[in-house]
């Protein structure tokens, strides 16, 4: 899609300005978050191939590191 004003959604430029402002003591709700439900979902993960191997590419360094 080009260039155009309705590019940027709304809710997710929110939410992002919102975190950016939290008081550094606030506990990071991110935390609570499974990442294994989300890679494993079926859906979260389709189409994202970059990421997908980027996620491939964590668990073999970090497999690595645990085995040596």
């Amino acid at each position: 899609m080009p260039f155009s004003s309705e590019n940027i959604e709304i809710k997710s430029a929110l939410i992002v300005i919102n975190f950016k402002q939290w008081n550094p003591e606030t506990s990071d709700p991110i935390e609570k978050v499974k990442e294994e439900q989300y890679i494993e979902d079926g859906y979260t993960l389709n189409g994202q191939h970059g990421l997908k191997e980027y996620i491939k590419i964590l668990e073999r360094e970090r497999n690595q590191r645990n085995n040596s």
